[in-house]
């Protein structure tokens, strides 16, 4: 990897040398193995777990790279809220996360598509679905005046909010109407 590294020229970025990170613990460890001998290397060695252990959280309040509020079991009671929903209507469904950048929820469309069994429309059809479902800590009057596609493309006939999630997250139902949804948005 080193030798193939050096012919590149333009700048490195992390992902290029990150094959690397195991060679360097494998080294420290072969080094501390055969500097310190076993029973001190085992004693060093433990003291790095520890140090390393310390330093991961793992009481935050949300999953690595989650919004606040949202874990995986948060996600989990989401999708099955949906699916309990969707037993009791006819029809397609989509899903939308405004919590963060990632509003097409791909991680809820995952669970709903293979823990839950039911799977929602593709991201282009938000507008082809009978029913929408929005995770949001917004209200209702705020999430009518969102601005994006996957809100907007939707005509809104009727709201209905189906709970709370976790931390002021809320979880509403969006019914498919025949009008564009101008009447609510206003």
């Amino acid at each position: 990897n080193i030798f193939g590294i050096s012919f590149y020229q333009f700048p490195l970025s992390n992902h290029y040398i990150s094959s690397l990170y195991p060679v360097v613990i494998l080294f420290v460890a072969i080094g501390i193995y055969k500097y310190f001998g076993q029973k001190i290397g085992l004693l060093v060695l433990t003291a790095l777990i520890m140090f390393n252990f310390s330093k991961n959280d793992f009481g935050r309040p949300s999953g690595y790279t989650m919004p606040v509020g949202v874990t995986t079991s948060s996600i989990q009671q989401a999708s099955k809220m949906i699916k309990n929903d969707m037993s009791q209507h006819v029809g397609s469904f989509n899903v939308v996360n405004t919590l963060d950048g990632d509003t097409r929820a791909n991680p809820y469309r995952y669970v709903l598509t293979h823990v839950e069994k039911i799977e929602p429309l593709m991201v282009e059809d938000y507008s082809n679905a009978d029913y929408l479902y929005v995770i949001s800590r917004d209200s209702k009057e705020s999430l009518l005046k969102d601005r994006r596609w996957e809100l907007i493309s939707f005509p809104v006939g009727e709201i209905n909010s189906l709970g709370e999630i976790n931390s002021g997250i809320q979880l509403y139902r969006w019914r498919n109407g025949t009008s564009t949804g101008e009447d609510l948005r206003r």
